[in-house]
């Protein structure tokens, strides 16, 4: 499942930023912090000073991945390793860069509003046990991140670092999905269900995994400029809320449609794996065809222990911020995970409509 970056399991290099959607708090997306960047060697005359300071903090974000980009690099930016004052990439790369995006906020929202009811209504598992086969699959993404981004960083290729692994995740997106969402409510072993949804999502959140982290870092390693690193950026979130948004909307329209009877579980089933899993995948597909990374690589090969990781534990404001996160993260994950039972039982409200009115 989706998890997708929190403080204790931060992506690639530094990792990139997946926007929040209205109903849910992706956890891939906490180590997007904001550091500091060295003042740009040529700013742009036409840009307001507070643009620029927007463009010098935004793009700060790559800061600790800028030397660990892969693939093209510009000869000036190989030999000098400083940012560059030009942009970089071409308009249709960061359009369709910033719409890979669409999945780090859609898929997430689709799987914290929906999945849950979808497990106990559709499928039939007691509510208890679906929490249980959905918990199993979030602590494997908790270890899965730092080795995919420790994978990633240690990966040399002809196509960069990153990239084959976003490419080879969209590519089996569409089969993760179709396992998440079986439609295998007419099993009548509740724990042969248990079992295959475990599988399931430990199959979908590596797949989820194989893709947020390389495009966490990826967001860093485009480009060398920070204006056109902070406006990827900008895009991405738009992107990401709208997603977000629109996949709430969408499949709680596609659940209330099947609890009247308007939708067989198999039309749910296709509309829901083959329509998501196309949206989710092509932006992506088509980023990587177009996109090229344009950061040095470093010499040093990446190195992951339990000390490096614990390590910012021992800071009080490392650890002040891990509490805010996890209250707020725990608080939305139960309002997304429960609102769709009380629109259904409490209020007894058009699903849609409820859910519009509590994203506005």
């Amino acid at each position: 499942m989706p998890s997708r970056e929190s403080p204790s399991n931060p992506p690639a290099g530094g990792g990139g930023r997946r926007a929040p959607s209205p109903v849910t708090v992706d956890p891939h997306r906490i180590a997007d912090a904001v550091i500091p960047a060295p003042p740009i060697p040529t700013p742009n005359p036409a840009m307001p000073d507070i643009a620029v300071g927007v463009a010098e903090a935004g793009g700060g974000a790559a800061r600790g991945t800028a030397e660990a980009g892969g693939g093209v690099v510009d000869p000036a930016d190989r030999s000098t390793g400083l940012p560059s004052a030009t942009e970089q990439m071409t308009r249709p790369e960061r359009v369709f860069f910033a719409a890979g995006d669409i999945f780090g906020g859609g898929g997430a929202a689709l799987i914290s509003v929906l999945y849950l009811f979808y497990l106990a209504d559709v499928v039939g598992i007691p509510p208890a046990w679906a929490g249980f086969a959905v918990l199993i699959p979030r602590l494997w993404d908790a270890i899965n991140d730092p080795l995919m981004g420790l994978l990633s960083d240690n990966t040399r290729t002809r196509w960069g670092r990153r990239r084959p692994f976003i490419t080879t995740g969209a590519i089996l997106l569409t089969v993760a999905l179709a396992a998440i969402w079986a439609p295998i409510g007419s099993w009548d072993s509740t724990p042969a269900k248990v079992a295959f949804v475990v599988a399931a999502n430990l199959f979908y959140t590596t797949v989820s995994t194989m893709i947020a982290v390389p495009y966490g870092s990826l967001s860093t390693e485009v480009t060398t400029n920070y204006q056109e690193r902070n406006r990827i950026n900008v895009m991405r979130l738009a992107f990401s809320t709208i997603a977000a948004a629109t996949c709430t909307v969408i499949g709680t329209t596609l659940i209330q449609l099947y609890t009247r009877g308007q939708l067989t579980e198999m039309q749910l089933y296709l509309l829901v794996v083959f329509g998501f899993g196309l949206l989710f995948a092509t932006p992506l597909l088509i980023a990587m065809k177009l996109t090229r990374e344009r950061t040095p690589i470093p010499q040093e090969r990446t190195r992951l222990s339990i000390a490096s990781a614990v390590a910012p534990l021992k800071l009080e404001s490392f650890r002040k911020l891990l509490g805010m996160y996890l209250s707020q993260a725990l608080t939305m994950d139960v309002i997304s995970a429960l609102i769709v039972f009380y629109a259904i039982y409490v209020v007894q409200m058009n699903v849609t409509i409820f859910l519009g009115i509590f994203i506005v």
